[in-house]
């Protein structure tokens, strides 16, 4: 597979563009979020997450737009995105929700974990996921 696997966010009326790998450039997502808020995330493969409650999912024909209800941001995944977000509402790890996209979306493992990883850190930077404490 060549490219990305992941396509980058849209910020509606932002200048930064730089990209969101696992969410789609398509849809419009009304955000403030600057590069400043950016947190360090330590992730490690055997870490889980909880999906937040403040956020309701619509997925259609594998894509998946999130619609954060405290905010009122929206996000768009594509079908890599959606999946890994439904693995981690499945219970899964960082490391099982890699291996399922690599299987299920043929893609090689370094480049399934470098974009697995730059989406979890930004949707739990953002509120959406948040990483359980026994993990």
């Amino acid at each position: 597979m060549s490219g990305s696997i992941f396509e980058p966010l849209a910020f509606f009326g932002a200048e930064d563009r730089s990209g969101l790998t696992g969410l789609r450039n398509d849809v419009t997502v009304t955000s403030t979020w600057t590069d400043s808020q950016t947190m360090a995330i330590e992730l490690r493969p055997h870490d889980r997450f909880t999906l937040s409650p403040d956020v309701k999912v619509n997925i259609l024909d594998g894509e998946a737009v999130l619609l954060d209800l405290q905010t009122g941001a929206y996000f768009g995944l594509n079908k890599v995105g959606a999946h890994i977000w439904q693995m981690y509402g499945e219970g899964q790890s960082v490391q099982q929700a890699i291996e399922s996209v690599c299987q299920r979306f043929e893609v090689e493992a370094a480049r399934a974990e470098q974009d697995a990883r730059a989406l979890t850190e930004k949707l739990v930077e953002r509120g959406l996921l948040t990483k359980l404490a026994n993990s």
